[in-house]
């Protein structure tokens, strides 16, 4: 069948394995530099939706003791392997284009005479809302992890559960001093203290995590635009690198000139804009970074996407078309009905994320605090 959008009618459509590829990968496209991609790597897909993740070593060395000729070797305390299971889930939806679409097509004027090429438009811009969608799910993820390393998950009808991620409370921190970040002064003296506890997340990782020395801060857009207005913090930084006072450089020079002045890594903001549905009407979706929190992570993909094909490869109906996208993680499976007469695509993909290794990020909480910061 000739793949330009002149040649197709519903019927075709729905029927045609290699047109339908076409259009989904096409559409996916759209999201090949989507934020998930930067911190996570998936793993070659399993049929089993049950895993288990493995914490290694550390790998940290611990220095040899000086012994007599004939003196016992001492056993050293390593960290050893843990493991954990976890199931993957499972998260789709689908749309629709039938006749009532079909007519208002017709009705607005869209077209003159090529219905087939208006009709594979809508198809094609459903398909990618569709996919966003997917990806939108697993960007909520990445955050929900790089913030609050758990995920929240809430199944159509179900109650909402937390998946603990494993990251060892000692690299949990909380801002160190008498207030949370960017509380007023009290007696002319501010409670905290911005670059101290970014300094000292530092530390934390070079003693207790296990990353590579290539690191970033990452945080919300919104934590990040009070960070670079953060008044006590502007005043060092402008008496660090002499810096005039009321200038007002781009903020992310901002973070560069800190990350040079203060020898700390440089803070990336996280800016997320999304939707979702209620009741059939799109709405804004709350940002699923956790506002209040800054982590420290390596850069490189520090989490695993598990992945399971999708149960679409079971369908044997002749009357299904079945097509995968995302390199396997998205399945999709199109069906023709009639009276009234649509096409219907349903996608799904079984899913989670994990850390590979827990130790990899320390984070810390902004709003709440104590005298040690833990």
């Amino acid at each position: 069948m000739n793949k330009s959008n002149d040649n197709y009618n519903l019927i075709a459509l729905a029927s045609d394995q290699s047109a339908l590829r076409l259009i989904i990968d096409s559409a996916n496209a759209k999201y090949n530099n989507t934020a998930w991609r930067a911190f996570t790597e998936v793993l070659p897909a399993r049929n089993n939706k049950s895993f288990q993740t493995i914490v290694k070593e550390t790998g940290i060395a611990v220095k040899a003791s000086i012994l007599g000729a004939t003196d016992q070797k001492p056993l050293r305390s390593v960290e050893g392997a843990q493991k954990y299971n976890d199931s993957i889930l499972k998260v789709g939806h689908g749309i629709k284009l039938d006749q009532d679409d079909i007519r208002n097509i017709e009705e607005m004027s869209l077209v003159d005479s090529d219905m087939a090429t208006e009709i594979v438009k809508t198809y094609r811009g459903r398909l990618s809302i569709l996919i966003q969608g997917f990806h939108q799910h697993w960007n909520d993820w990445v955050f929900q992890a790089l913030s609050d390393q758990q995920l929240n998950t809430q199944p159509l009808g179900g109650t909402k559960t937390v998946i603990d991620l494993r990251v060892p409370s000692n690299l949990k921190l909380k801002a160190m001093g008498t207030s949370a970040w960017f509380a007023p002064a009290v007696d002319g003296k501010y409670g905290y203290n911005i670059l101290a506890d970014l300094r000292r997340m530092v530390k934390v990782a070079d003693k207790d995590a296990t990353m590579s020395a290539n690191r970033v801060f990452v945080c919300s857009q919104e934590l990040f635009d009070k960070i670079v207005l953060d008044s006590p913090l502007m005043k060092t930084l402008i008496a660090t690198i002499n810096m005039q006072e009321g200038a007002s450089p781009d903020p992310l020079e901002l973070s560069r000139r800190m990350s040079a002045a203060f020898g700390i890594p440089p803070i990336i903001p996280i800016d997320e804009k999304s939707r979702h549905e209620v009741d059939g009407i799109a709405v804004v979706s709350p940002n699923a970074f956790n506002p209040n929190k800054i982590s420290l992570i390596p850069v490189s993909q520090l989490l695993d996407m598990h992945n399971s094909p999708s149960d679409y490869r079971y369908d044997t109906n002749p009357a299904t078309t079945k097509t995968v996208t995302e390199g396997g993680l998205i399945g999709a499976l199109t069906s023709y009905g009639s009276e009234p007469f649509h096409i219907r695509t349903n996608m799904e993909a079984w899913s989670l994320i994990t850390f590979k290794n827990p130790k990899s990020i320390v984070s810390l909480d902004t709003s709440v605090f104590s005298a040690n910061g833990k």
